[in-house]
């Protein structure tokens, strides 16, 4: 999403990220992220702030918008 300026906007979803524990057992890990992104004076964009949290077990389709 983009503000109205065309200098701010976000991203944000669902991640899935795959490790190992300790004893290389595969663990999987869901949750929510956001990221927050800035126009700089040369045109590129910089991220100002990258949030994240892990779901809980059996949570749903968190992001999705209405009517889509």
């Amino acid at each position: 999403m983009m503000g109205p300026s065309g200098d701010m906007g976000y991203t944000w979803g669902h991640f899935e990220g795959h490790s190992k524990d300790a004893n290389g057992n595969a663990i999987t890990t869901s949750g929510r992220y956001i990221t927050m992104w800035r126009r700089e004076p040369d045109g590129k964009w910089k991220v100002v702030l990258d949030a994240g949290a892990n779901e809980p077990a059996g949570a749903g389709d968190c992001c999705k918008l209405p009517g889509h």
